[in-house]
């Protein structure tokens, strides 16, 4: 019986796309002509079957500013940054770094002491 089955005429033979069938659509690109408006504005990519031209110069989201606004911030800039400078010498006084001095002298011992206290 088993022998009969296999003898049949249908299973004696195999061909490659009854190991592998083809898909009843196949997978295309789009022509440019096929390209809707949708598909434009969807954010995809697109084949357009030409490679790009890298020699045009992007175009500018805002425009420029002028060499005279330029000029005009930086002057604020600068205006700004000698504002918030201290002269040379004035971030201490001789009263004050006295007494950063007598902290430096002292302060290692006074926090050994609180730590041995402890």
């Amino acid at each position: 019986m088993i022998a009969a089955v296999c003898l049949a005429p249908g299973c004696a033979t195999s061909t490659a796309g009854d190991a592998a069938p083809t898909p009843a659509i196949a997978a295309t690109e789009p022509t440019p002509a096929t390209v809707t408006e949708v598909q434009l504005s969807s954010g995809e990519p697109r084949n357009t079957g030409t490679f790009p031209n890298l020699n045009i110069p992007p175009q500018s989201a805002a425009a420029q500013i002028s060499a005279q606004q330029k000029a005009a911030r930086l002057a604020e800039l600068n205006a700004a940054r000698s504002g918030q400078k201290a002269p040379p010498g004035a971030a201490g006084t001789s009263a004050s770094k006295a007494r950063l001095k007598k902290l430096a002298s002292t302060h290692a011992t006074e926090a050994l002491k609180e730590i041995e206290n402890n």
